[in-house]
């Protein structure tokens, strides 16, 4: 594909400031100062000319015959900086702004400051949550935006021995042939799949209740419109909420390829209320639906966990309660996404309408975290308060597609 970025004229001054700063990417090591670029491609490069050093610069410009160089031109360019580079020129326009609004909430101060992908990761490098030894962050994105090719091919690459993401880092040595080496099929298709839907009320709470309670109405009939499945819970206590998994009859569930959970409760922040007055941290009952704690691996889990706010009057109970940061998915093939908003918001405007809508109508033609992605800028550009921004992960390593619906 296509970079869809630069859209600077052939010649002009732009397109020369813009050689100039991806000669300053391509060219920058974090360990040396980068004053004066030509004087170090000697050092690099050896005993080769300055003359090939800059024939290999034009070759990942674009300025020079790519076939030809790459046969005839020993390299000068980290292995790690040049993937970044390959990676920002198949991004599109379109995808760009999706990593941008994904990682928002990590760079909020620079957020004015980036103007492209390579600004993107020098950032994150100055910030320690990139480099060549830790991918997961751009790993990350490029699995929610849908773009498993470039993904592969940030796996495959060995840079500096880069390890996996962090995200993986739990799974068992003695498993990596389950998770990461599927069957190379184009994308998981969802042709029979399990919905199990959760809901906390509680009736001092009747407004809120009812909410929550029409929202998970929504919930099953998309999801049986798209031919799934649907099991639904009622006011479940703390315990059943932390071990939530085990609802999953074990036996039935390797006879699905696709696992939906909807947890829709009251709560604060990035916790959520049992029936007997506890509260649960989000993290608790994502873990609960590890693949390998329900025999559910190789296959796509999709977490929807959707929070409407009371007030708690136990600060403490709540501080401690909350994760520092939102909670990840542990393993492959995993997608969670945290939602959180008062009771003010008007109906159609609300997360789980949005999320509805969109499924009914593109779950058989679009990848489905694309069309979380897109539900979350829908949401964040018609909220009116009383809301935060969606926090959605994925370690989904292939699109998934619903081959059921209209």
């Amino acid at each position: 594909m296509a970079n869809a970025l630069p859209t600077t004229e052939p010649g002009s001054s732009e397109q020369f400031t813009e050689m100039q700063s991806t000669l300053r990417f391509l060219c920058h090591d974090e360990k040396s100062n980068t004053s004066d670029l030509m004087k170090r491609l000697g050092p690099q490069m050896g005993n080769s000319s300055s003359e090939d050093s800059i024939m290999n610069l034009l070759h990942h410009l674009h300025l020079e015959d790519r076939d030809e160089a790459a046969h005839s031109l020993p390299p000068c360019i980290s292995p790690f900086r040049l993937l970044m580079f390959n990676i920002y020129e198949e991004l599109t326009r379109e995808e760009w702004n999706n990593i941008m609004f994904l990682l928002e909430m990590e760079i909020p101060q620079y957020k004015r400051k980036i103007k492209n992908f390579l600004d993107l990761v020098c950032v994150l490098e100055n910030e320690g949550k990139l480099s060549a030894e830790n991918t997961g962050i751009v790993e990350q994105c490029l699995a929610t935006i849908g773009r498993q090719d470039l993904l592969r091919k940030l796996r495959k690459k060995n840079i500096s021995s880069c390890r996996r993401p962090h995200s993986h880092a739990s799974v068992g040595e003695s498993q990596p042939q389950k998770l990461h080496h599927l069957p190379m099929d184009d994308c998981f298709l969802v042709t029979k799949g399990f919905c199990l839907i959760s809901v906390n009320a509680d009736q001092k709470f009747s407004q809120e209740s009812h909410f929550l309670e029409d929202q998970a109405s929504c919930l099953r009939q998309t999801f049986q419109h798209l031919k799934m499945n649907v099991k639904q819970h009622s006011n479940l206590s703390s315990a059943d909420l932390c071990n939530m998994g085990q609802l999953c009859d074990q036996n039935m569930l390797p006879a699905f390829d696709c696992l939906v959970v909807c947890v829709l409760a009251l709560g604060s922040e990035k916790s959520v209320w049992g029936k007997d007055g506890s509260l649960v941290n989000t993290k608790d009952i994502i873990n609960s639906f590890k693949p390998i704690n329900i025999n559910f691996m190789g296959k796509p889990i999709m977490l929807f966990i959707h929070i409407v706010q009371i007030p708690i009057e136990d600060d403490d109970l709540e501080a401690d309660a909350i994760p520092e940061k939102p909670p990840n998915p542990s393993e492959a093939n995993m997608v969670v996404c945290l939602t959180c908003e008062d009771n003010s918001v008007k109906p159609g405007k609300n997360y789980i309408d949005l999320l509805t809508k969109r499924l009914t109508s593109f779950a058989c033609s679009k990848d489905a975290v694309a069309i979380l992605v897109d539900v979350n800028k829908q949401f964040m550009e018609e909220a009116s308060g009383g809301v935060q921004t969606p926090h959605l992960t994925s370690t989904m390593e292939k699109p998934m597609y619903f081959s059921n619906g209209s």
